[in-house]
């Protein structure tokens, strides 16, 4: 799959032949960063994630979450594989619109099942995707694929919100997932005003190096590098969408001045925020999944 990647790595989508599924069997398969979607069409796959085992069907789609290399352990003849992935910050920028639960859910429910109507929607999406991303790439490609990842999160959540709820965690479990989770719920509430990771720690009666090991094995990223990233998409969305001068947008985001701020910027996307706002690009935002600074544990 590596030949078919795309160097925008924003966007990317595939369709694997029967022949190239043999020759990936019982091989491990990696989209690096990228949250991945998976359906099937003329037969079926049996893949394996973390430790299980998941036979996806025509009826099925399957999600692979970020940096979890999944395994092929058979496929049926002459079966077409599709693969659409998405890159994982995109999954910063819709998070406010659910809630944190429904992301635990993704992460513990990989394979979904589709009705006839909504095997026959994913099929156009699929095909809208790879005209816009492969086939006419243009100007407003990023904008374009980031829509439709907000859409098609936004069909996941409505077909499963009754088993979200269901399935929201409480805080009387004290599992590595549910701090995990209790840690994005955390974030989410106080990224703007609290940036050291020691903050979160206490607040969850755990020690910093602790909370980096649970929140790495859960997300594949640290501590910091979360809050860092919900502040960056934060700042992205105040340049673009507001007119606020850059020492509000500093201040909102509980930096101790504009050039700490600035500094910030630069060092996630290569540019000041103000050069940002004179020439914006939204696909900046792909430059989350390489050149964030990963700090040492327990920053």
């Amino acid at each position: 799959m590596d030949n078919r990647q795309s160097k925008r790595d924003l966007y990317f989508c595939a369709a694997l032949s029967d022949e190239e599924l043999q020759r990936a069997l019982n091989k491990t398969i990696s989209l690096n960063a990228r949250l991945a979607v998976i359906f099937t069409e003329g037969g079926e796959v049996t893949v394996s994630l973390n430790g299980g085992s998941y036979n996806v069907t025509e009826t099925h789609f399957f999600i692979v979450p970020p940096s979890s290399p999944i395994r092929l352990l058979s496929s049926s003849p002459g079966v077409s594989v599709y693969i659409i992935g998405f890159l994982p910050a995109l999954q910063d920028v819709v998070s406010k619109q659910f809630s944190l639960s429904f992301f635990y859910y993704v992460h513990q429910h990989p394979l979904w099942q589709l009705t006839p109507r909504s095997r026959r929607a994913l099929l156009s999406f699929y095909d809208v995707y790879d005209y816009t991303c492969n086939e006419q790439p243009g100007q407003f490609s990023t904008e374009i694929a980031n829509s439709m990842f907000c859409i098609f999160m936004q069909m996941c959540y409505q077909s499963q919100q009754a088993r979200v709820e269901l399935a929201n965690l409480s805080d009387t479990s004290m599992t590595s997932r549910s701090l995990g989770t209790r840690f994005f719920k955390l974030v989410h509430e106080n990224y703007k005003s609290r940036h050291n990771v020691s903050f979160y720690a206490d607040l969850l009666c755990v020690s910093s190096k602790y909370l980096a090991q649970v929140v790495r094995s859960f997300s594949g990223r640290t501590p910091k590098d979360i809050i860092d990233r919900r502040l960056a998409v934060e700042a992205l969305f105040l340049l673009t969408k507001t007119e606020k001068n850059i020492q509000e947008i500093s201040n909102e985001l509980g930096f101790p001045d504009q050039s700490y701020f600035g500094r910030f910027f630069k060092r996630v996307f290569g540019l000041s925020p103000l050069n940002y706002r004179m020439n914006p690009d939204f696909s900046l935002i792909e430059r989350l999944a390489d050149n964030m600074v990963v700090p040492e544990e327990g920053q």
